[in-house]
């Protein structure tokens, strides 16, 4: 909310989720304490959680990266940051109205372009908050600047996959709040000056129907000390509830799907503002406001709720393109730049003894910054004759010359891998395809090949890590479960997997792997799955609900993953287009480490 001494923004959820949960039962308020996490000079919001359970507030000119046991120190300064969303790859969105703009911070804090500043070439008034449009690859968010009840200028933004800045509605009263509903079908809004929630029907990326009241909420009650009644951030529970943030009432208050009222619990602030849910089990609820007045001392609380909140995956947006079909676009970290080093690839032959007598070729790549004085990363590639061409889907050697040179991936050698062939021993008869005995088989034997042969040929030629948290494998279809057994057989030598349109069926018994991952201990893996809603579906299983199932089982041991779900077929079109924040993704912890 516009007002003398600071802004108020709010917090937006979305991610792709299977289905709703069941509904949980909500706690008596009576029962609820806040518990005071952190104390700050100045008012706060925007609370956000980052993949591996940190938070970021913002307060002041600033924003404050803290720990779930109340750690806390300032993450980066941008003039009045607002609501904050926090991407696959590690990037920060975050709404600054000091700046008039959507602005993009890398993983460590530094200010990137922004992802927008006008629209229809009118400089933004005041962005607040914002809500990931993960499936069409771009997010709506609210511009409240200089609006009230009485001057009703405020709008809603959606910025479209290519980065284009649409208008969405406008003549609101300060509008605050959004939340895209995980199935993409409904916008709501918090509208401020009119202490209301509204909704809107989505009826394509960008575009609404007429907009409806979902709630008109609770006034203020001077005698209860609320100060005003405004509705700031909003949240989303697993089972679709809307958790508000009232200001100036000392309240979060929940709305059921329909807008009905059914809870209000203690804020903890005076001037709540924002709301998240956090935790190892995702059901506390966060809170962020002033202690008193918006220009006093802010808090962040912490409420003890036992209710699973919407679980936070954070999206890919900038080169992915999600439309209709396979119509995916490479973005520029898979074209040639000027002045980025080429690094250099070579083709080899290789004779195995693990898969006895099969022939296959190999390709290594080698970034123009390799040295030699320090072991490189090493990431392999099933069926590498693909990933390694420069002209097809994934042009693996031109997204590492980019990431590699611009410090966004460690530097690394590539391993591209052909499935073997057994030479026929009928001379002029085709040699037999080994690829899916290689792939599709739940042994340890390709990690073995790995291990025994590959690897310590290349390392004749260069230096190699041999940290398994600095080994990556990928592969496409059958290589992709290839490359996710090599992991679960040998988290000792390979622990990061990226999987595109995945076999997790029964090709050959592959469909184990969701119960094992339930059953077994969790293992130190950081896992990638991408598939699509046209994949296969055949004698074999669907590999659409064989990926979902995956993702849930991964999620319920409480793996480090990223599940990105589009609406392409069996080929490495969507792949390829988000394969540069894939690998950046999985990288991320490296690179953070060596900076």
């Amino acid at each position: 909310m516009h007002r003398p001494i600071g802004i108020i923004s709010a917090l937006s959820l979305i991610v792709f989720s299977l289905d709703r949960a069941p509904a949980a039962e909500l706690p008596d308020a009576a029962r609820i304490t806040p518990v005071k996490l952190l104390e700050v000079d100045h008012y706060c919001e925007g609370v956000v959680f980052d993949s591996k359970g940190q938070g970021y507030i913002s307060e002041g000119k600033q924003i404050v990266q803290f720990t779930p046991d109340g750690q806390s120190k300032v993450w980066a300064e941008t003039g009045a940051p607002n609501g904050h969303k926090i991407l696959a790859d590690g990037t920060h969105l975050v709404c600054d109205a000091s700046q008039h703009a959507v602005l993009r911070l890398s993983s460590d804090g530094k200010l990137l372009d922004p992802a927008s500043k006008e629209c229809d070439g009118k400089q933004l008034r005041g962005p607040n908050d914002l809500s990931l449009d993960t499936p069409n690859g771009g997010f709506y968010f609210t511009d409240p600047g200089g609006s009230d009840d009485k001057n009703p200028i405020g709008m809603i933004h959606y910025v479209d996959k290519s980065g284009k800045t649409h208008l969405v509605d406008g003549g609101l009263a300060f509008p605050n709040g959004i939340v895209l509903t995980p199935d993409g079908k409904r916008l709501l809004v918090g509208e401020s000056r009119h202490n209301r929630i509204l909704a809107y029907d989505v009826l394509s990326p960008g575009k609404v129907g007429p907009r409806k009241v979902l709630a008109d909420l609770p006034t203020k009650d001077a005698a209860a000390g609320q100060i005003d009644n405004q509705p700031d951030g909003m949240c989303l529970d697993a089972t679709g509830n809307l958790y508000v943030a009232h200001y100036g009432m000392r309240q979060v208050q929940v709305l059921n799907p329909e807008g009905k009222l059914i809870a209000r619990y203690p804020g903890g602030n005076v001037t709540t503002s924002n709301v998240a849910f956090g935790g190892p089990k995702h059901d506390q609820l966060f809170v962020t406001g002033g202690l008193a007045a918006e220009g006093g001392r802010g808090g962040l609380f912490r409420l003890d709720l036992g209710v699973p909140g919407l679980k936070i995956l954070p999206g890919l947006l900038a080169s992915v393109t999600v439309s209709g079909g396979d119509d995916y676009a490479l973005g520029e970290n898979s074209q040639r730049q000027a002045g980025v080093p080429e690094g250099a690839v070579t083709k080899h032959q290789w004779t195995s003894k693990v898969f006895g007598g099969t022939e296959r070729d190999y390709w290594v790549y080698v970034p123009k910054q390799y040295d030699g004085s320090k072991p490189a990363c090493v990431m392999v590639f099933q069926d590498g004759g693909n990933y390694v061409d420069t002209n097809k889907d994934f042009r693996v050697p031109i997204v590492f010359d980019n990431l590699i040179h611009k410090k966004q991936m460690p530097l690394t050698i590539g391993i591209f891998i052909n499935p073997g062939q057994i030479p026929s021993a009928t001379a002029g008869q085709k040699p037999r395809s080994n690829r899916s005995f290689e792939y599709d088989t739940p042994s340890p034997q390709y990690a073995e090949f790995l291990m025994k042969e590959i690897l310590p040929e290349v390392a004749k030629s260069y230096k190699l890590t041999d940290k398994p948290e600095e080994r990556a494998i990928c592969g496409i279809s059958s290589g992709g479960i290839c490359s996710f057994t090599v992991a679960w057989e040998r988290p000792d030598a390979f622990r990061k997997v990226l999987s595109h349109v995945g076999s997790f069926t029964n090709i050959r018994g592959g469909y184990i792997y969701p119960s094992l991952i339930r059953k077994t201990e969790r293992k130190p893996l950081r896992v990638f799955l991408q598939d699509g809603e046209k994949d296969l579906d055949n004698e074999h299983g669907s590999w659409p609900l064989a990926n979902q199932e995956m993702a849930a089982s991964l999620k319920f041991a409480g793996y480090d993953y990223q599940f990105i779900y589009g609406n392409g077929a069996h080929n490495g079109k969507h792949g390829g287009a988000i394969l540069p924040e894939s690998l950046k993704w999985l990288w991320q912890d490296v690179v953070s480490k060596s900076n």
